[in-house]
């Protein structure tokens, strides 16, 4: 006969060994959830995908917007000045320095893999 402690223990050790198995029948799936477009909605963190579809005419589009000063308020900077692609998308300063030759109030933030950032 069991006693309380183990009826106790295989009752605790079954309401989380289901979820748990749940869990991984979930994931094991030919699509993954970092391939969800609803996932990334929902989550805050989530994997990179290994391969990502995307048209090449926007991504020249985008690059050439990119380095193009035209887009600041005095045609000055573009977004290669502060997002510097060969140093990690950043600018590697404490805090980034504004138009009007003061600084911002926050660092640059790095723009790789920005289109998985719940932020941006």
């Amino acid at each position: 006969m069991l006693s309380i402690k183990h009826t106790i223990l295989s009752r605790f050790s079954l309401s989380f060994a289901l979820p748990a198995l749940s869990l991984a029948a979930a994931l094991n799936t030919d699509t993954t959830l970092a391939d969800s477009p609803k996932y990334f909605r929902e989550e805050p963190i989530s994997p990179i995908p290994q391969t990502v579809d995307f048209n090449k005419k926007k991504a020249e589009l985008g690059e050439k917007l990119f380095f193009d000063t035209r887009l600041s308020k005095d045609n000055t900077m573009a977004c290669s000045s502060c997002h510097h692609l060969d140093e990690g998308g950043d600018d590697n300063l404490p805090v980034s320095r504004a138009l009007s030759g003061g600084d911002h109030a926050m660092n640059t933030p790095s723009i790789f893999n920005a289109r998985y950032n719940f932020r941006q």
